[in-house]
């Protein structure tokens, strides 16, 4: 069904005008029952660590466009500690720079300074191994690939790079999840090498007129990308995957859905 362009930018206005939401804490200063913690420098995403204190936080660069930096940070809920977790000084990416791959034959290699980082995923594999796995816009877009280490050592976590995975050129990766196998599943939003308009993609426009523009893809190390069809739509954000892995969740941004797909047929069983 084409999308009635009308209607759209009706609805568009009218949400526009009627959302209402909470007060926005903008001066580090606690508010009702909400607390900030004002460390970050943007912070994307995060994923809790297996020792039950400490957050793994994704700090994207503030305009990826122009690869404006970012870093992974851990983040200690006990004692409200960042340290740094990647990059790192030389000496220590260059010993990982010759650690064992996890990710494509076709890997440029490790993230050079402009490593910025969106959606990620720490998963344990079925080789009890915990696998990270980092979207990075910084100097074209990637999946990056980490084991996370000494975590129940009693001392500071730390990660080490095992690789990455390169879409093709016009997939805009948003979110990733692993899986158990040490592949993975990521959304692609839209093709961001069209022309812009007015500063936008002219894909996004598309979007949000409710045109199919991304879709979830899975890759392995042994077979390589597929795209799972049913997961077509305008926009596609957040994905995760079920406990055991059968389950694929996307989140259809400008669709205002959360899509359910079977990971073997790539069907979509729910909404």
């Amino acid at each position: 069904m084409k999308p009635n362009y009308f209607l759209c930018s009706i609805a568009a206005i009218l949400l526009a005008a009627c959302s209402h939401g909470p007060d926005l804490v903008t001066d580090c200063v606690a508010s009702g029952t909400m607390t900030p913690i004002c460390k970050f420098q943007n912070p994307e995403d995060l994923e809790a660590l297996p020792d039950g204190k400490t957050l793994l936080v994704s700090q994207m660069g503030k305009d990826i466009k122009i690869h404006t930096p970012g870093s992974l940070v851990f983040f200690n809920t006990e004692t409200d500690v960042i340290t740094p977790a990647f990059p790192l000084p030389v000496a220590t990416t260059a010993a990982a720079a010759n650690a064992e791959k996890w990710g494509a034959a076709n890997c440029p290699g490790i993230p050079d300074a402009r490593f910025s980082p969106h959606g990620i995923s720490l998963k344990q594999r079925t080789d009890t191994r915990w696998q990270i796995a980092v979207v990075n816009h910084g100097g074209g877009e990637r999946i990056d690939l980490f084991e996370l280490l000494d975590y129940q050592t009693g001392g500071n976590p730390r990660i080490e790079w095992r690789g990455c995975v390169v879409p093709a050129a016009e997939v805009f990766p948003n979110d990733v999840a692993v899986l158990k196998d040490g592949g993975i599943v990521a959304s692609h939003m839209y093709d961001n090498t069209t022309t812009e308009l007015f500063g936008f993609s002219i894909n996004v426009w598309k979007a949000m007129l409710g045109f199919n523009t991304g879709h979830v893809w899975e890759w392995h190390q042994s077979s390589g990308f597929h795209i799972l069809e049913g997961s077509r739509g305008p926009f596609i954000n957040g994905v995760e995957v079920s406990a055991d892995n059968t389950t694929v969740y996307a989140n259809v941004y400008f669709g205002g859905e959360i899509l359910r797909l079977d990971r073997a047929s790539g069907k979509r069983t729910g909404a």
